[in-house]
């Protein structure tokens, strides 16, 4: 599938996301989770003439917003949103029992939900974002010990702006989405300097041939590739281009990396066991920023 966006800009508290005005399509849909292989949430629906935050200072914006559909006749829709602004935040299924400490206890298991990294913010103590150290079926731990009213309260997962997160885009036409984009990951904007290191992991999901592999859309050219399968029995598979020629990860009990020659902008990946069947593989893939050319 084609990319159906790209951020123009990236600043704290700024996303410049630009779509080519496409006829007939009557709005947009943006959706987020903490990684590509979680659960998208919708955060911001939006018509086809383009949408500035409120949060955002028009000022630092050098034209506004606005679609094919405007008098100027632009062929492109630019979305503008401050991830920071709390109404994009994914409300967290359950109830949170808080206590004077870093550990928060959860009626519903919040693995594959919420990650390490991950901000939330508590009813209890609205206005008060913690981040997760880590997540178990029964509890999440944050970073620092709780401080505000303890007990039963509710809980939000918010946008992060200093860390990475992935982005969704669909089409709406009366309504329905036609067409929905692949996970792209969105850095942060101290990741656009120098030549850091970007790391990525989750689960390749399960499918017999390339035609099921699961698109992951990178920012832009990256480079410097080292892909890792971490399941023990199974075997990952990577292609850089849609149903291409793919190449097999063996299973980790087999100390391999796979190198990634060249500049790619998206990845392909699926898992299967050694006999052809589908099978869901974990992996990791580290790159870096590519040098222009």
């Amino acid at each position: 599938m084609n990319r159906l966006f790209g951020i123009a800009r990236r600043r704290p508290g700024y996303v410049d996301l630009i779509t080519p005005f496409s006829y007939g399509v009557t709005g947009y849909r943006l959706k987020w989770s903490p990684n590509f292989d979680g659960t998208f949430a919708t955060f911001l629906t939006t018509t086809n003439i383009g949408y500035l935050d409120p949060l955002i200072n028009p000022n630092v914006v050098d034209a506004q917003p606005m679609g094919g559909a405007a008098s100027n006749g632009s062929k492109n829709v630019r979305i503008v949103f401050n991830p920071t602004n709390t109404t994009y935040g994914t409300a967290l299924s359950g109830s949170f029992t808080t206590a004077a400490s870093a550990s928060v206890t959860t009626a519903s298991s919040q693995v594959g939900i919420v990650y390490p990294g991950s901000v939330v913010t508590f009813a209890a103590q609205a206005g008060v974002n913690y981040t997760v150290a880590a997540v178990a079926s029964g509890t999440i731990t944050l970073t620092t010990a709780y401080t505000g009213t303890t007990g039963a309260t509710t809980a939000t997962m918010l946008i992060p702006d200093t860390k990475a997160f992935w982005l969704q885009f669909a089409q709406v036409t009366g309504g329905s989405e036609t067409l929905v984009g692949a996970p792209t990951l969105v850095l942060p904007d101290g990741a656009n300097h120098g030549q850091g290191i970007v790391t990525i992991h989750g689960t390749a999901p399960s499918a017999t041939t390339s035609a099921g592999s699961l698109q992951i859309d990178l920012p832009r050219m990256m480079q410097n590739f080292q892909i890792h399968s971490e399941d023990s029995a199974n075997y990952l598979y990577v292609s850089t281009e849609q149903n291409g020629a793919e190449q097999q990860l063996q299973p980790a009990a087999f100390p391999q990396y796979q190198t990634l020659w060249g500049v790619q902008s998206s990845l392909w990946v699926r898992g299967a066991t050694s006999s052809g069947t589908g099978a869901a593989v974990a992996f990791s893939a580290t790159f870096t920023l590519g040098f222009p050319r």
